[in-house]
């Protein structure tokens, strides 16, 4: 049989904090790859527990062997791929050959077969890709991934990273994204689904988001928080639109630090203001909402009776966006201007002078009321 031994300049440590899973996300980022060029790429997987064989396949698809080199790709340049490097089967190939999972590619009519060997040159082993043709094997131009070795529990521990491989989760579709509702996936950040990061705090839900919206390093392992929680909050106001039970929860949680309730405030709508300001009103009737108790006595200079209740930062911003607290803002009763200090002096003169004296009068006028011109009232 003829083999071609092609060895690639990866050595056996390189990327030693990758796990199993990492590896596995990296073949089916590939495959979801592909397949979103069109339908005639699908991608199938089939797991078989008692192989342990996970086989990862797309139809009418070939890799170039040119694409063993670094820096080489199969892919055509493509915004939507959620892999952008040409790395990934490469580097997937690594990670589980070191992890002594044996790795065989059906590509057409070839078999490549992963595996380490040691140079020389290098002093260290290196990852190499046998290549040989398959015998007796009808051409086709499909791509299977063959990974050996993969336990039950392993495979069960990967579905929870991998939506594809989780039957009927539950899910809101929302412009961007998917609001996870399933519990096994609150906290967590998938983008294409495939699990990317947790969110590092609360949070009502889990988010898969399109391809394209966060910019991912090579390792796809983190996002920006901020940028995570603007979108997600995006996401959340829009499913309040058309999804009663979001909307409940957010009210349930709304004096509750959530990431992905964090910047409700700053893409609010109508209808969660006027929910926010109904409950609100029924729990502390004709009070105003205030973030900080100080801000009560700088209002109440400048209003009769006036009624106030403090508040969280988050539900404060959207209460004040509400038309309630609008049209309650509006009745209070507002405090007269004060007078000035040369009016109340000059008033006082008015109802007094006939008990002064004539010098009193002169110097009253000439020190008092001369003085009371530059003074202000300080509120």
């Amino acid at each position: 049989m003829n083999e071609d031994k092609v060895t690639l300049s990866l050595s056996i440590d390189y990327l030693k904090h990758w796990t199993l899973n990492m590896a596995l996300r990296e073949l089916f980022q590939n495959a979801i790859d592909r397949q979103a060029q069109g339908e005639e790429y699908k991608m199938t997987w089939l797991y078989n527990p008692e192989t342990s064989i996970l086989v990862i396949k797309n139809r009418n698809t070939v890799i170039k062997r040119q694409s063993l080199a670094l820096g080489k790709t199969s892919k055509d340049d493509d915004s939507t791929a959620l892999g952008q490097f040409g790395e990934g089967y490469k580097l997937a190939m690594l990670i589980l050959a070191r992890n002594k999972h044996l790795v065989e590619v059906i590509n057409g009519d070839e078999l490549w077969t992963a595996g380490f060997s040691y140079s020389e040159m290098f002093e260290t082993d290196m990852l190499y890709v046998m290549i040989s043709k398959l015998s007796n094997k009808k051409v086709n131009h499909d791509i299977e991934f063959h990974v050996n070795g993969i336990t039950q529990e392993e495979f069960d521990a990967y579905k929870m990273e991998n939506l594809y491989l989780q039957r009927d989760y539950g899910k809101i579709d929302t412009e961007n994204c998917e609001i996870l509702t399933d519990s096994v996936n609150n906290g967590k950040i998938f983008i294409g689904g495939l699990y990317i990061c947790p969110y590092h705090g609360n949070t009502l839900y889990g988010y898969n988001f399109e391809v394209g919206i966060f910019q991912l390093g090579r390792d796809r392992q983190m996002i920006d928080g901020y940028d995570a929680s603007w979108q997600a909050s995006k996401a959340v106001t829009d499913a309040i639109l058309t999804k009663k039970e979001v909307l409940e929860q957010v009210i349930q949680a709304r004096e509750v630090k959530m990431e992905d309730t964090r910047f409700l405030a700053q893409n609010a709508n109508d209808v969660l203001t006027n929910a926010f300001w109904e409950v609100f009103s029924k729990e502390y009737p004709d009070c105003l909402p205030i973030k900080y108790s100080f801000d009560a006595d700088e209002l109440s200079k400048k209003y009769f009776d006036f009624k106030f209740h403090v508040v969280g930062e988050k539900q404060y911003d959207i209460l004040v966006k509400s038309d309630g607290y609008e049209k309650l803002r509006k009745s209070l009763k507002k405090r007269p201007k004060p007078d000035s200090p040369l009016t109340i002096i000059n008033r006082f003169y008015d109802d007094n002078v006939h008990i002064m004296s004539e010098e009193l009068k002169k110097e009253y006028a000439k020190i008092i009321m001369v003085s009371a011109i530059d003074w202000k009232v300080v509120e």
